[in-house]
């Protein structure tokens, strides 16, 4: 069906009368020479279909007054095939929501019919089709994109609320957000898709902190720098370090030569294949005296942590009580386990020195400040210890207010007086 006119009241503006014919409705087509240009849109036959329904607007009720029932061609007697109708392929308004949520976890048009296959029983049973839900995702884009930057700007002030010391970080980011996001979708949706992966990211990282304060983890060797790098890294780092080291044990090291940096080894696997390398040998170069091993899988220069390779010739030169500091890199590294206050020294009044009111405050509030941080700094320990903090501000409010409401009295009565 479709909409062959309409009209609207006089009075009020409203619609009040419809005429709905079928969609084949019209003089059958000439067929005409597509132009190379113009877009090949699939044309619905036409066939004079006179088949007819009128309806008007009487008060709060709608009333037929002309119905005409016969087609004049077949009509589609499948149920999976109304679908694709015109008419028919529409998406529901209370289902608009749930695909506008499935498009916020930016699933595609055809995961989305998927999930809607499996509420419905069947693809054949949804009332729409993947094109319908793609047309559909695609005017949200649109509209993201005219209100770009307004609503980042508003997403940032809401972010902000909640997180006073929020900045935008992107280290590590690219590759990543190339899976997720699309290089023509809106900088609202790239933000948010951003923020998903962010928030992803504090999950995983909560439950590394949860297992490397609640489980103990086992050392691998008795190398002293495995036990150094536990202390530093963070679990994944650690495991990752953990892993190269095991694989020291599937090499052998031949000395080719000497330099002025220093020496020059070959890295030979024992198997003949080592997984991860293949059956290369692999050339480091040693400088002990400055700790500076090459090695030429350039594994340092792709993930920040020395190769087993460089490790197996430190294992041979006997350098392995320590792990070399320019190597440790701060992004991989543990938080500082405590909070640590700011070293300001309280200042005194000077002797001999008259200070004006303003100097009086301004000094007063800088020895609060000092006194009250490295007071928070113990009462940030536990729930007890804040709930201590919160009771006695709760206490220091009241008697400010009690304060001021003495002050504002006196001075009433006085003026009154």
């Amino acid at each position: 069906m479709k909409i062959e006119s309409s009209r609207r009241c006089a009075k009020d503006g409203e619609l009040d009368r419809y005429v709905y014919v079928c969609n084949k409705s019209g003089k059958p087509r000439e067929e005409e020479a597509v132009p190379v240009k113009e877009r090949n849109r699939k044309l619905t036959v036409l066939t004079d279909c006179k088949v007819k329904l009128r309806v008007k607007r009487d008060g709060a009720r709608w009333k037929v007054t002309q119905f005409v029932e016969e087609h004049t061609h077949e009509v589609i007697d499948k149920f999976a095939l109304k679908k694709y109708l015109r008419s028919h392929n529409k998406i529901p308004t209370e289902e608009k929501k749930f695909v506008d949520l499935l498009h916020e976890v930016n699933l595609t048009s055809g995961r989305i019919m998927e999930i809607m296959g499996e509420l419905y029983g069947s693809k054949k049973n949804v009332p729409y089709n993947n094109k319908t839900v793609s047309n559909y995702t695609a005017k949200l884009g649109n509209y993201d994109r005219i209100k770009d930057i307004p609503e980042v700007l508003k997403y940032f002030e809401e972010i902000k609320k909640d997180d006073p010391i929020f900045f935008y970080r992107s280290e590590g980011f690219n590759d990543v957000l190339k899976q997720y996001v699309h290089p023509l979708d809106s900088l609202v949706r790239f933000f948010k898709q951003y923020m998903k992966l962010q928030e992803r990211i504090d999950v995983v990282e909560d439950g590394h902190e949860f297992n490397g304060d609640d489980k103990i983890v086992r050392l691998w060797g008795d190398y002293p720098m495995e036990k150094q790098i536990l202390l530093t890294y963070t679990m994944p780092i650690n495991n990752h370090f953990q892993l190269g080291l095991r694989k020291i044990t599937s090499y052998n090291v031949r000395d080719i030569g000497v330099t002025e940096q220093g020496s020059i080894h070959e890295v030979v696997p024992i198997q003949g294949s080592e997984r991860g390398y293949g059956r290369r040998s692999y050339r480091v170069d040693a400088d002990v005296t400055n700790g500076i091993y090459n090695c030429e899988c350039c594994k340092i220069n792709m993930d920040g942590i020395l190769c087993c390779h460089a490790m197996k010739v430190m294992s041979h030169l006997g350098m392995v009580k320590k792990y070399p500091e320019h190597y440790i890199l701060p992004r991989w590294c543990l938080p500082p386990p405590d909070i640590v206050a700011p070293q300001n020294e309280r200042q005194e009044k000077p002797v001999g020195q008259k200070l004006s009111r303003k100097d009086m405050r301004l000094l007063r509030y800088g020895n609060m400040c000092t006194n009250f941080t490295k007071l928070a700094v113990g009462l940030a320990a536990s729930e007890k210890t804040n709930e201590i903090a919160e009771r006695h501000m709760r206490a220091m409010d009241k008697e400010m207010a009690d304060l001021k409401k003495a002050a504002a009295d006196a001075l009433k009565k006085k003026k009154s007086a």
